[in-house]
């Protein structure tokens, strides 16, 4: 039998049992660096063949790990998070997976028990510990093993300056085409934001993001072809606007071109250097005006936009560098000039470049002032492009506007049609509550939805806009639909097929709402042989004609004593209840009071007639681990359901949208400022919301900076009724977006 000790003795040890086949094992913790002496570790295993007892200390471990001659020559972590990504080699104690894992392939190290991360280091760091500090240096990685990152971000700076990250922002596709339609007055001949003529998007965290993105030679390859099409339609239909170019050897010519199209371009004046090159162009011959386009379109001050700045003490002795920020910043940090500035504003804004009133702004000193900065900021939200993209913001944020391109069976009137106002019914809810002042809650609780011809027709819901183009806000008080959760988007996008995906409903839930993340199972291969034998029961019940989807899955996966338990029996499941809608999403039928569905047939598809009840909707579920943020932890969340614990109970999707509104949960307004901060800056606030395998780590002064500005970022949230608008345009007035290092 395994005998564990909890952590809750002063001496942090680890007792576990060795076994020649570790089946489940997974722990959580949270300890400080700084007292290891006091951690806290678990360790869960299934029965496992005794074969020798294991014994580690972690705060010998740590001295271990830390002193002359240890571990941190080549691992460090620098914030304490169990991350170790600060030194030449990294590994995650949250995952124990290895940087040459190939290379120890053959050792049978998994991960699952803190036997076997002693057994692995004992192995294959030779030359590190003798077999007693290995349990010990096991003991202490162990102990770290389930931080809470949150708990490490905290404001502690007193710094009055908060900095950014200096960068240089290759164009996302959606960016790229929206500055080329900033250049010309004629409709672009193709959409230069498809994937052939843009190339495919990098994403981090589910949004497009190019703060690490280079540029292949298949891209600049495909800018150059852009260019030269573009240049040639350009001046075959007279497409620039304020091109006098009758003369290409003219003044003239030369002034217009630099002051309008090349302008416009590089979002700033040309510098003198510049103006002289582009002038030799033009005047090159009867091609010149062409070659001129061309090379505005290929050149990175149009294909990029920059966020460098200049020395903060170079800044002050200019006209824009006086403000009280500038006095107080470090003077070898960095600050975005007026037309960076205005740039990145732009691009944070509306995803496109500055148009000319931004820049004359900018030029005017009028982004040095609050008022007329936030005038400014107000303009570019208000604008055609800026209502887009914050609609484009809550598709992407959801993953709903891959709707758009799924195939559903079952249903002829799920048409692209359909499919494609789902989508954008999304978008319209969104817009609704952020250009109406609304609290961000009621994307999620609001007893409404937003509807055109084609939506009004296929959910049977009359009072929708008169044609697909148009969209109108209808009351859903009397029905199962309202808000994000319960649209026809979110259901059918998480679905199946031919049938429901309650499971895909329950962590996306849990991911893109309440942004807590799910980490894999620690295994999964079952060798108890029960989840065979639940599959066979299923099939039996599955050919008998009564059986629903969510039983399907629940019978299944929430088998004790097997690996996928772990996130099942009290992460996963008990949100199935949300499972009232089909998989095209339409509500599922109601006959006697009880929510019913079509059987699944043996093909484990919903077909038939609407006769099987869905207990587990009908009964209602329970949302455990509800006010967690970041990585979500097995033990603590199974420990609160097996503990007799009711969570949060709710009945269908609407109702657990409600529930989470009702019980102010942390992670509705996380979530909201750090996809808000994400998709307005390309990064995360906090080591939480940080994709370890995309992005480049926080250090620890900007994590501590970036924790600072989402406390200001709370705040006026708060200070807001909590309407997205605000907080948005908060990011924008912040000095950490002026401000870099």
């Amino acid at each position: 039998t395994l005998v564990y000790n909890d952590g809750r003795s002063s001496a942090a040890s680890v007792t576990s049992t060795a076994s020649s086949t570790p089946i489940v094992g997974s722990s959580t913790s949270r300890t400080s660096t700084s007292a290891v002496s006091s951690a806290r570790s678990s360790v869960n295993s299934s029965v496992v063949s005794s074969v020798a007892t294991f014994t580690g200390d972690a705060a010998i471990g740590q001295q271990v790990f830390t002193g002359t001659g240890g571990c941190t020559q080549c691992h460090k972590d620098n914030d304490g998070d169990g991350r170790f990504t600060d030194g030449v080699i990294s590994f995650n104690v949250n995952a124990f997976t290895y940087h040459t894992m190939t290379k120890y392939a053959s050792k049978a190290y998994t991960g699952n028990s803190v036997v076997d991360l002693s057994r692995f280091i004992a192995d294959n760091m030779l030359g590190h510990c003798d077999n007693n500090n290995c349990n010990h240096l096991a003991a202490f990685l162990w102990s770290l093993k389930g931080r809470d990152a949150s708990e490490l971000a905290k404001c502690t700076s007193t710094d009055p300056v908060f900095y950014g990250v200096r960068n240089v922002k290759l164009l996302t596709s959606y960016e790229y085409n929206n500055s080329l339609k900033g250049l010309f007055n004629r409709a672009l001949p193709a959409d230069y934001s498809s994937q052939n003529l843009a190339n495919a998007d990098k994403t981090i965290a589910g949004l497009p993001n190019h703060t690490t993105e280079p540029v292949s030679e298949t891209r600049l390859l495909t800018y150059k072809k852009n260019a030269e099409t573009l240049a040639e339609w350009a001046i075959t239909n007279n497409a620039i606007p304020l091109l006098s170019c009758s003369d290409a050897q003219s003044a003239t010519c030369a002034t217009s071109f630099l002051d309008n199209f090349a302008y416009l371009a590089f979002h700033r004046p040309l510098t003198t250097e510049e103006r002289t090159e582009y002038t030799a162009i033009l005047r090159s011959g009867t091609s010149g005006v062409r070659w001129a386009v061309q090379t505005v379109l290929m050149s990175p001050q149009f294909l990029y936009h920059t966020e460098l700045g200049v020395p903060v003490g170079t800044a002050r002795g200019l006209s824009w560098g006086r403000g009280t920020a500038f006095t107080q910043a470090d003077t070898t940090a960095y600050a975005l000039d007026p037309y960076e500035y205005a740039s990145t504003l732009a691009y944070m804004y509306t995803a496109s470049a500055p148009d000319r009133a931004l820049l004359t702004a900018a030029a005017a000193g009028d982004l040095e002032d609050p008022i007329k900065l936030a005038t400014q900021i107000d303009r570019l939200l208000d604008s055609p492009l800026g209502r887009e993209n914050v609609a484009r913001f809550a598709g992407l944020w959801l993953h709903t506007d891959s709707v758009t391109s799924v195939t559903r069976m079952n249903n002829a009137n799920f048409t692209q049609g359909v499919k494609d106002s789902m989508a954008q019914e999304i978008r319209e809810i969104y817009k609704h509550v952020f250009y109406n002042n609304l609290p961000v809650t009621d994307m999620y609780s609001g007893d409404f939805t937003m509807l055109n011809s084609t939506l009004s027709q296929f959910y049977g819901m009359p009072g929708g806009g008169t044609s697909p183009t148009d969209f109108r806000m209808v009351n859903t008080a009397a029905s199962p639909r309202g808000g994000v959760l319960a649209s026809g988007a979110y259901m059918a996008l998480n679905a199946h097929a031919g049938r429901t995906s309650p499971i895909k409903r329950g962590v996306h839930f849990r991911q893109d709402m309440l942004c807590q993340n799910i980490p894999l199972p620690s295994s999964f291969v079952d060798t108890t042989g029960e989840r065979d034998k639940a599959a066979a029961r299923v099939q039996v019940l599955m050919e008998a004609g009564s059986l629903n989807t969510v039983d399907f899955y629940d019978k299944q996966t929430n088998v004790p004593g097997t690996a996928c338990a772990q996130c099942h029996n009290a992460i996963i499941n008990p949100l199935f209840a949300l499972d009232d809608f089909d998989h095209v999403g339409l509500a599922r039928q109601v006959v006697n009071g009880k929510v019913v569905q079509k059987a699944l047939n043996s093909l484990g598809n919903e077909a038939g007639a609407n006769t099987v009840e869905v207990g587990m909707v009908n009964n209602g579920g329970q949302l455990f681990g509800a006010n967690g943020v970041g990585t979500v932890s097995f033990t603590a969340v199974n420990f609160e359901k097996d503990s007799g614990s009711p969570g949060l109970p709710f009945t269908g999707a609407k109702g657990l949208a409600k529930t989470i509104v009702a019980n102010n949960l942390p992670g509705v307004d996380a979530c909201l400022i750090n996809k808000s901060y994400r998709y307005a800056t390309g990064y995360s606030l906090s080591r939480v919301f940080q994709d370890d395998t995309s992005e480049k780590p926080l250090n620890t002064l900007q994590q501590s900076h970036f924790a600072c500005v989402n406390d200001q970022l709370k705040t006026k949230l708060t200070a807001s009724n909590r309407n997205p608008r605000a907080m948005l345009k908060e990011i924008g007035m912040s000095n950490v977006t002026r401000f870099r290092r």
